[in-house]
């Protein structure tokens, strides 16, 4: 996972992210993740939960496509076939979480969250429990999910576990916990240069595409670095064709010895810097 850092940085349209992102989840070609990764997840304490759920969203879309669906399939039919598949998954293995036993701790917390997760903290085990909104996945469960195993595989030390899944509102959501890390906050410089260790190089966006690139950061809640003119957007690693955004001192940690990143933005976007 460990590379040589290079320290070279790359420059690219932000749309052409956009693009890769939505072809991945929303064309004909079924999903895969790097051997590395799969293999590395499952070696986690309910890893195989995770794998196990990937592999019902995939079904699930595969059954759009066998049933003669467009050859995009729209984000609403995409969420809602995921979220079928899951919820009777989920109350099979076991893995469903009544709406009322997350509620009562998260009311009893505050009702803390913001946009992406509702989160209460448990006492006892000294882990933080969060319902995930799905709202910066592009809607879709299996977004966030294939997120998960990317956080898991680059960060191990902060590595969130799939508790299962509830719902909230009517809609089917995805409850994960997380361990109290308590450490050092590590300084943006020396997260950039983890980064960099473990393959990834930084993207920057120039000249017209600054308008866009600064869209995107700000949608992203990204913290953008000014180089010169040059502004960074992300992270990419292309041998596992991931980019990476949202990741800065502020959401990362020393635990264990190394830097860790939560909650980062991750995606596979396959090839980038490359035709």
């Amino acid at each position: 996972m460990h590379g040589k850092s290079t320290g070279q940085k790359f420059s690219i349209n932000p749309e052409l992210v956009r693009q890769r992102v939505f072809e991945r989840f929303y064309g004909t070609e079924d999903r895969t993740l790097p051997e590395c990764i799969s293999r590395a997840v499952g070696e986690t304490v309910g890893g195989n939960h995770l794998q196990a759920a990937l592999e019902v969203c995939q079904g699930s879309l595969r059954r759009l496509r066998q049933n003669g669906q467009k050859s995009w399939i729209d984000e609403k039919s995409a969420n809602l076939a995921e979220a079928r598949a899951l919820e009777i998954w989920a109350k099979r293995a076991g893995l469903f979480i009544l709406e009322s036993e997350f509620n009562k701790p998260w009311e009893k917390g505050g009702k803390r969250g913001e946009s992406e997760h509702q989160v209460y903290f448990d006492e006892k085990l000294q882990r933080w429990w969060k319902r995930n909104t799905l709202n910066f996945h592009n809607g879709t469960i299996s977004s966030y999910l294939e997120r998960l195993t990317a956080q898991i595989y680059l960060f191990p030390s902060l590595g969130p576990k799939l508790e299962g899944f509830t719902t909230f509102q009517g809609e089917l959501m995805p409850v994960i916990s997380q361990a109290d890390i308590v450490g050092l906050c590590p300084g943006d410089e020396k997260v950039r240069e983890s980064l960099i260790q473990r393959g990834f190089v930084e993207i920057y966006e120039t000249g017209q595409g600054m308008a866009k690139a600064q869209q995107l950061a700000m949608h992203a809640g990204l913290k953008t670095r000014i180089l010169g003119e040059q502004k960074r957007i992300g992270f990419y690693c292309e041998p596992l064709g991931l980019w990476l955004e949202d990741v800065h001192d502020e959401n990362a940690k020393i635990a264990k010895g190394d830097v860790g990143v939560f909650d980062p933005v991750l995606f596979f976007v396959g090839e980038l810097l490359r035709g």
